[in-house]
């Protein structure tokens, strides 16, 4: 299962890493470039706001049926057309709802158009995730694969076009920017749902009260859990434009940094996305959960601290390069923002893990905690310190909530960590640290400083043994 995991693991980063960096630092971060903090930061908010939908549109399903396909693969062919009917009246029930919601939060007309297209997205997506879900819990992991960037790929096309066509630049609006995406989710989706049908029976889509019912009843408590989750990872975007005297600057100085932080999770949402069928099925068969886990935190969590250190040491070089206007402000929060990289990485592999098991009281219950914590602390620094505030206000949520879900995992799984890694550990992070000083007592230039502390990060991966070159080989080299 551990080479599986690694083989399927690459492949996936290969895919991702070639296509969505392409999107979040060239096609978004130009698109801000452009149009500016104020027409970006509403944007942004608004966004933010879509988010919090998803719970309605999903109410926990796609995690719960990635988890039972993986446990379960002979209902597919009952349960799939049964649940996508129910999901698309879920999205209409959602986008009334957030529209209502927008509504009482005083956005004019101009943001409510925007907003509708924004959760019109939202819909397609969410129904993109739950044919993942299926892919996932299947383990089609070539054609989830090419799913997982398809979106962004059409959408790169579509908005580089409006960026690089002197035809069509002066049609460069949020407006069409939001729906590139549109266009992106859609072709997506029908090749998803193209997939599904190919490697499987004819499928007859209906709505089923009873099982809908029944699908709701066991899937609320994962709803509950991503709702929670997303109130304190999201909602603060929507509370700095809305409550801060200069909102909308504030919220596009805010995204700024969390666009960086956006990339950095996307790596290590795919090993969620890979793990949780795993750890469902290595719990369906009481199968020792510690070597998956502690690949897992070798290849993400060393590589991830590595990334944030150089990321945070080289702040006000990675946003000049990034961004057209920028101050030390803004580089500020950039910094501090990139530290929630690490909490969320343990909590995509060790939350990934509770869910798996389906622990989900505990983990809401940690949720539940997050979100009184994380508003208490917008509501209090956000009116006078506006996106720092906020910063702020999330570090501290996410290094307290993933400390819980760490200790919990392991205490539950009984995880052990071997004395082997945790040597290896001290190694790489006291040597890392060791090469930080090396270079400010040298002085090199920002670009020698990266590529320095990049190639010493690297060194240490084998030379603390985090990773042997042998194992690389050994993985590479088998198959399934």
């Amino acid at each position: 299962m551990k080479k599986s995991f690694v083989q399927n693991l690459f492949l996936l980063l290969f895919l991702n890493l070639l296509i969505k960096p392409v999107w979040i630092l060239g096609i978004d971060r130009q698109v801000q470039n452009i149009l500016g903090e104020e027409a970006y930061g509403l944007y942004f908010s608004l966004f933010s706001l879509g988010l919090l939908v998803q719970v309605l549109q999903d109410l926990g399903i796609n995690n719960f049926n990635n988890r039972h396909m993986a446990q379960n693969e002979q209902l597919f062919h009952s349960y799939f057309p049964k649940i996508f009917t129910l999901k698309i009246a879920l999205n209409v029930l959602a986008f009334a709802v957030l529209m209502l919601v927008g509504l009482a939060l005083g956005y004019g007309a101009n943001s409510l158009k925007l907003l509708a297209i924004i959760l019109v997205n939202q819909s397609l997506l969410s129904l993109v995730l739950f044919v993942r879900s299926n892919l996932g819990g299947l383990h089609l992991f070539k054609k989830d694969r090419i799913i997982s960037v398809l979106d962004r790929l059409i959408a790169i096309i579509t908005v580089g076009a409006l960026l690089v066509v002197p035809a069509l630049t002066d049609l460069l609006s949020i407006k069409m920017f939001v729906l590139s995406q549109t266009v992106a989710y859609f072709i997506t989706l029908l090749v998803g749902v193209q997939f599904l049908f190919g490697t499987k029976i004819k499928l007859k889509f209906r709505f089923s009260m009873p099982f809908a019912v029944s699908i709701i009843k066991q899937s609320l408590p994962y709803a509950l859990l991503i709702l929670m989750m997303f109130v304190y990872t999201r909602t603060d975007a929507v509370m700095i434009e809305r409550i801060h005297p200069n909102g909308q600057y504030e919220t596009g100085v805010y995204a700024k940094g969390f666009r960086i932080l956006d990339a950095l999770n996307m790596i290590s949402y795919l090993f969620a996305v890979l793990l949780l069928p795993m750890f469902s099925r290595m719990i369906k068969n009481n199968e020792d959960l510690s070597p998956l886990a502690n690949t897992a935190i070798r290849l993400l969590l060393f590589p991830m601290v590595s990334a944030v250190a150089i990321g945070v040491i080289f702040k006000e070089y990675w946003m000049g390069l990034l961004y057209w206007n920028t101050d030390q402000y803004q580089a500020f929060i950039f910094a501090l923002t990139l530290l929630n990289a690490i909490p969320m990485a343990m909590v995509y592999i060790f939350g990934t893990l509770l869910t798996a098991g389906e622990k989900l009281k505990w983990l809401n219950i940690v949720a539940v905690l997050g979100v009184l914590l994380n508003i208490s602390l917008n509501l209090y620094l956000i009116p006078t310190h506006g996106a720092l505030g906020a910063t702020y206000a999330t570090i501290l949520t996410q290094f307290v909530t993933a400390a819980v879900q760490v200790i919990m995992a392991i205490v539950i799984f009984k995880v052990k960590i071997p004395s082997t890694l945790q040597f290896q550990s001290a190694v790489f992070f006291g040597l890392l640290l060791f090469g930080i000083i090396i270079h400010y007592y040298l002085k090199l230039s920002d670009f020698m400083g990266i590529t320095f502390l990049s190639l010493w990060s690297i060194a240490l991966f084998f030379l603390s043994g985090i990773f042997k070159i042998s194992e690389v080989r050994n993985i590479l080299g088998s198959r399934r």
